[in-house]
């Protein structure tokens, strides 16, 4: 496919017991998820290593930054083609629509409509979309349960 992340999740899941759930194998997963994708948006050009010093210099802070504007813009306008009924979603605004509904990000895409009709709209429109998206918005949502009532176990 050409793409690290999607790459490395497919022979992953290829590979796998087969009967494994997809929480447990989210977990694994999400190991080193967070280095894996930076490297990758790096290496593609979408950002770049920024270093600052604070302090008269003692301390030093490392920042990814967007190497243009459109990188944020473009996934926020989909949104908001989809949210005004603009246009059909692709797989790729399913998966992101279902992201921002579970992770409770709705507000801030900072529209006008109302959040809670927007937020079961975008996961109407995840919930239609392949398995796979369903899968992954499923154990994100399961994901973010658990470490919600993580303080009371």
């Amino acid at each position: 496919m050409g793409d690290l992340i999607a790459d490395t999740a497919l022979a992953s899941i290829r590979y796998a017991h087969p009967t494994a759930a997809v929480k447990p194998w989210l977990r694994g997963f999400a190991d080193d998820l967070y280095e894996r994708t930076r490297a990758g948006l790096i290496a593609a050009g979408i950002l770049h290593h920024h270093t600052r010093r604070r302090l008269a210099g003692l301390i030093r802070a490392d920042t990814y930054l967007p190497t243009d504007t459109k990188w944020t813009v473009v996934p926020r306008a989909r949104l908001r083609y989809l949210a005004a009924g603009r246009e059909p979603p692709n797989n790729h605004t399913a998966a992101l629509a279902g992201l921002v509904a579970v992770l409770g990000l709705t507000p801030h895409l900072y529209l006008d409509d109302d959040t809670t009709a927007l937020t079961a709209r975008l996961t109407t429109v995840a919930d239609q979309h392949h398995q796979q998206v369903r899968d992954i918005t499923a154990a994100v949502d399961a994901a973010v349960g658990d470490l919600t009532t993580a303080a009371y176990r």
